[in-house]
């Protein structure tokens, strides 16, 4: 099944305001009986379903539907790959190592089962994600994953909330969900990653914000600060070293290098991604400017693209020189400064969908703000 299926549904997305289209017979035999998740019910053997979210190739919101056609009586397991850039990471990979060493090695894994969760409100008025663990599992990390952005899930901002171990009680535990005040709608899933290594997630689950609950954040102009640590930034996947086009070859080489003065910031070895400036959250206000920091200890070159397209086929570039050494560098651009390859201006910095970061000698960034 290779977690696809789904063909006859391709380009309506699953999580839409948009009225849902009339297929006509033929289009509902296709499903029933050639799109590829119509054998799911037939599958006799173990299932293990890895999705990379923020796929291009498939529709992953319809993935844990595949899953669920699967006969219940298989044993079976799904997992969601939070990567950010469309592949599959080392969670995944340390799933397929135990799923086989049970299945046909004949060793004892224990496979857990897939997390559930709820959305309510608490007594103080805050909106709270309430999640329910196996029982049979020894919990070493727990959490949830939320994006704001329902519609196009080519180019979502994933944000990976942690839960403390110490607040898991007969196997459940109560985090707060802090969402946009703006938002009317969001996507959730949950994830657990238990002592032997497995890992195992919910399914993606859209939620309703029916009011402002007093966790409510506000917008915010700043899109990024080292103080996020490295959420909200990815490898491009044009740029990241892949086994098959799929898995990450080892973990992410994101990570956080120091800058002047000791303050860190954000840095890749060949360049880093973000899609947060497509999220409502953080989306540019009209008439803003982009504004960041960077900073390296010897000169380099830098390239700033922003995508208006989810598909991320036309880039409006920047091109930028650092000067090593010294004190951080601030740059601030409009939306003409970056033009595509005909020389095309980008005409409104709220039509971006995502920003990429082509960097080179170690070049670490920080402070990134609508002006």
């Amino acid at each position: 099944m290779c977690a696809a299926g789904w063909l006859a549904y391709r380009g309506i997305d699953k999580f839409t305001d948009e009225k849902k289209p009339i297929f006509d017979e033929e289009r509902h035999r296709f499903i029933a009986g050639i799109d590829s998740q119509s054998y799911a019910p037939y599958a006799k053997c173990p299932v293990l379903l890895i999705s990379a979210v923020n796929d291009k190739k498939y529709n992953y919101d319809r993935v844990y539907d595949t899953f669920n056609q699967i006969n219940p009586e298989v044993e079976k397991a799904i997992l969601f790959s939070a990567h950010g850039n469309g592949l599959v990471g080392n969670h995944s990979l340390a799933n397929i190592e135990l799923f086989l060493d049970k299945y046909l090695k004949n060793r004892s894994v224990y496979v857990s089962a897939p997390v559930n969760f709820s959305v309510f409100e608490s007594e103080e008025g805050d909106l709270c994600v309430k999640a329910s663990f196996d029982p049979m599992g020894e919990l070493v990390e727990y959490g949830y994953f939320i994006t704001e952005k329902v519609s196009g899930f080519k180019a979502r901002d994933w944000v990976r909330v942690m839960g403390k171990i110490e607040d898991v009680h007969d196997n459940v535990a109560v985090l707060p969900l802090s969402v946009y005040e703006g938002s009317e709608r969001v996507l959730l899933y949950t994830f657990a990653h238990y002592s032997n290594g497995f890992s195992i997630t919910s399914k993606i689950q859209e939620v309703t914000i029916a009011k402002r609950y007093r966790n409510c954040t506000p917008y915010s102009r700043v899109i990024y600060s080292s103080k996020n640590g490295l959420s909200g930034f990815c490898e491009p996947r044009s740029l990241a070293v892949t086994v098959a086009d799929c898995f990450t070859d080892g973990s992410s080489n994101v990570r956080l290098a120091p800058g002047y003065g000791g303050i860190p910031g954000i840095t890749a070895p060949y360049g880093l991604a973000s899609f947060r400036v497509g999220e409502s959250r953080y989306a540019a206000p009209d008439g803003a400017s982009f504004s960041f920091d960077a900073y390296c200890t010897q000169d380099a070159k830098l390239k700033v693209l922003f995508f208006a397209d989810d598909e991320e086929q036309t880039g409006y570039a920047c091109n930028l020189w650092v000067e090593g050494g010294g004190k951080w560098k601030n740059f601030v651009l409009e939306a003409g400064d970056f033009k595509s390859e005909k020389h095309t201006p980008f005409s409104d910095f709220r039509k971006a969908v995502s920003v990429v970061f082509l960097l080179e000698n170690g070049t670490v960034i920080n402070n990134l703000v609508w002006l």
